[in-house]
């Protein structure tokens, strides 16, 4: 391996410890096992491209976290982190912080990376705060009341809302006092809700809520439904009005949505041993280390060049730059993008790529495959595949692409061609092909029935597979009305649908990924 690689991705910090470097050309051991070096060693050239840790297990990702934090490989850091927020198809759409909290927790705290505390916070309101204290630092807890550790409060709030939880609305009329006395049912279903979150404020949160307060319990009585509805629309206020977790220096839960433009004339606080100036569009300073810059781009000078002082301009407003800027020192924490909105992080991922700033670059990248929240577990990649796949051709990206295949089956190829470069059109082609071939051979597969209810269900299903999509996996089931196959009484018609089901289901099964060296069989 390049020594001078190896200096460059584990830079010497005071919390991390750097990669032996010998003499000689002297054999040196690590006690890691294969597999974590293996991975580990991949992220050392940071021109180079990173592997995915998507594949990984909790306990084989924390392996290479551990690896990676010894030897102060920043890259590595920032992509184990990454996966450790993610959520997970495989898990519901839960991320490793809604799974381990207790064990992310202790490494985020032990490294001081706030801003995964301040994520894991929401999932650890039901744990005590005595049993954390073995897990957290000493300069995390309170001290005499105060400190910079802010889960007193912020548990304190939720446990609030929770007593506040157990007192009922006020009725809002004599008529539903005197049911509430009288209905049993009631009773029991106050009983029921308040025994779920006694001691688990969790319950409390989010969609949790609903379940919680199951408001379609009593369909034959308006009143004890309406009541229902008022005491749960109470919770909810209250659990809006909690502020989010945060500790003293405005470390917070919540990340800058948006990259606005700023028209106010600023200089940006300077790095350490700062050499050169650069001006945005908007006319805003940036004070660098052209040492820096080398390292982290291969679009700058290099670091010998003279500047003479002169302030160099670009073309990328300050809100740009000052995110950009802060993926140059790989041995600081790199912002968290994550939450931005589509448009600000095209910006971005734009003047990363014209920059040729890598740690920018894969951030970014990684934040187009996170399934989001706000969009029901839609990634960028499903919400915006068009302009996505042109970024993602033009730079060669190849490991983006074939995850837009599946996303853009509907998208008719003629509508791609200036979108997808010769080397990219030949594989997508004959990828889509196989899903038009599947949905030619459905329309043929059931046999005449002279039952109405047959013919009705064959041309419903033959309109759902007109769409591409609707023949995934997860949509056959409603594409060929599964539902109501199993409610149909005729024997007959049930079985040939069932067949018609199961064939293109295996048929499905079959189709085989985007690749870039597959072929058709003739």
């Amino acid at each position: 391996m390049s020594s001078e690689n190896i200096q460059n991705s584990a830079d010497a910090q005071e919390s991390v410890l750097c990669f032996p470097m010998p003499t000689t050309s002297e054999i040196v051991p690590l006690p890691e096992s294969s597999t974590v070096l293996h991975l580990l060693f991949q992220f050392i050239n940071y021109h180079d491209r990173h592997p995915s840790t998507e594949h990984l297990n909790y306990d084989s990702l924390m392996l290479l976290l551990d690896a990676a934090q010894r030897y102060g490989v920043v890259w590595c850091i920032r992509e184990c982190r990454a996966m450790l927020s993610l959520p997970r198809k495989d898990y519901k759409f839960q991320s490793f912080l809604d799974i381990n909290g207790r064990r992310t927790l202790q490494y985020a705290a032990s490294h001081g990376y706030r801003e995964l505390v301040c994520k894991l916070a929401p999932g650890m309101i039901d744990t005590p705060l005595s049993e954390l204290i073995g897990v957290l630092p000493l300069d995390f807890l309170p001290a005499m009341g105060t400190g910079s550790f802010s889960d007193i409060r912020y548990t304190e709030q939720w446990a609030r809302v929770a007593r506040d939880a157990y007192d009922l609305p006020q009725p809002q009329n004599e008529t539903v006092r005197q049911h509430h006395d009288t209905c049993t049912r009631w009773r029991r279903y106050v009983d029921e809700c308040r025994w779920k979150f006694r001691n688990s404020p969790s319950k409390l949160k989010g969609s949790e809520v609903e379940k919680t307060f199951q408001l379609h319990f009593a369909p034959n009585c308006d009143i004890c439904r309406d009541e229902g509805i008022r005491w749960c629309h109470k919770v909810k206020t209250a659990v809006r009005a909690i502020e989010p977790f945060s500790f003293s220096d405005g470390t917070s839960s919540i990340a800058t949505q948006t990259i606005q433009n700023s028209s106010v004339n600023r200089d940006i606080p300077q790095v350490p041993d700062s050499d050169i100036i650069i001006r945005s569009s908007d006319r805003v300073l940036f004070h660098l280390n052209k040492a820096l810059l080398e390292k982290s781009s291969d679009a700058f000078p290099p670091a010998e060049t003279p500047t003479n002082g002169e302030v160099i301009s670009l073309p990328e407003p300050s809100s740009v730059l000052e995110v950009l800027f802060q993926f140059v020192d790989h041995n600081r924490h790199y912002p968290l993008i994550e939450d931005l909105d589509y448009d600000s992080l095209m910006l971005l991922v734009e003047a990363a790529e014209k920059y040729a700033i890598s740690s920018c670059i894969y951030e970014c990248r990684r934040t187009f495959i996170r399934p989001r929240e706000d969009s029901m577990y839609k990634s960028f990649l499903e919400l915006h595949p068009k302009p996505i796949l042109q970024y993602a051709a033009s730079h060669n990206y190849r490991e983006l692409i074939p995850k837009l295949a599946p996303i853009m089956i509907d998208t008719p190829t003629t509508e791609l061609l200036d979108v997808l470069t010769p080397e990219i059109f030949g594989p997508w082609s004959f990828y889509r092909e196989q899903w038009l071939t599947v949905a030619l051979n459905s329309f043929d597969f059931p046999a005449t029935q002279t039952c109405t209810w047959w013919r009705e269900y064959v041309e419903g299903c033959r309109q759902n597979i007109r769409k591409l999509s609707n023949l995934k996996l997860e949509e056959l089931n409603n594409t060929f009305r599964v539902r109501a196959l199993r409610e149909q009484d005729c024997t007959i018609c049930g079985y040939e649908g069932w067949q018609w089901y199961e064939s293109v289901k295996n048929a499905v099964g079959h189709i085989r990924p985007l690749s870039y060296t597959f072929r058709p069989s003739a």
